[in-house]
């Protein structure tokens, strides 16, 4: 019974030194309070309004996460539900994550009829969650979505927004295929605003880094690990 109680104060000690799970946090790369929304025909609704050629193909950017994280989801935009509260997607649209070779790492099928939720800045988007995928800090990603056939939703260019702190937008990237492809055209935007082709998105999972001195807390869980030794071993005698 005293090893059990000894070894049940040594996991107690531990999480109290911040050796517990750690916390998760989760963002999408990007939030819109602005852009020119265009669809398959070229037409536009505000957020602003000026005419556009329409596009029907894939749209979607690179972009390098700082530091170690993992995609959890990956969304749409859908400016339906932003418009005009609660309408859904006129098309479904294909959603996918690639490597710098191309590689898919994750991708899903949003729903047509799927409406999502409005994000910090008023913004919908849909997501589905994804086998999470592992990102290494420095890496270029590209993430693609396909615009549908039909009239009706819209990606934008020109966005204005915010993105998520732990990850650097590089370039916009675009492909003329009807189906969900990792093809890069290389659309020549260096910026989130000019023009940027924003549709697809993704949720970013990082872990919180614990408080307590990892060198500190080692030292005092091996002396812990060498009292619960100890009365192990009187345990046994007895």
């Amino acid at each position: 019974m005293k090893t059990l109680n000894t070894i049940t104060g040594f996991a107690v000690a531990a999480a109290a030194l911040g050796f517990a799970a750690q916390s998760v946090s989760a963002q999408a790369i990007y939030t819109m309070n602005g852009g020119k929304v265009r669809d398959t025909t070229g037409a536009t609704t505000a957020f602003t309004n000026a005419g556009d050629n329409g596009f029907t193909g894939n749209v979607g950017f690179d972009f390098t996460p700082t530091a170690n994280e993992s995609v959890t989801s990956l969304g749409y935009f859908n400016f339906n539900g932003t418009a005009t509260a609660g309408s859904g997607l006129t098309n479904a649209h294909s959603v996918g994550l690639y490597d710098p070779a191309g590689t898919l790492l994750a991708s899903t099928l949003i729903a047509a009829g799927s409406v999502g939720t409005a994000d910090t800045n008023g913004s919908v988007f849909v997501y589905n969650s994804v086998t999470p995928v592992s990102l290494t800090a420095g890496t270029k990603y590209t993430l693609f979505g396909t615009t549908g056939t039909s009239p009706g939703d819209g990606f934008v260019e020109n966005a204005t927004g915010t993105i998520y702190n732990g990850i650097t937008y590089n370039q916009n990237q675009y492909n003329a295929s009807a189906t969900l492809s990792g093809t890069r055209s290389n659309g020549g935007a260096i910026n989130f605003q000019a023009p940027g082709y924003f549709g697809p998105n993704a949720i970013i999972a990082s872990a919180a880094v614990p408080e307590a001195s990892s060198s500190i807390g080692l030292g005092v869980l091996l002396a812990l690990g060498g009292i619960a030794l100890i009365a192990r071993k009187k345990s046994v005698k007895a």
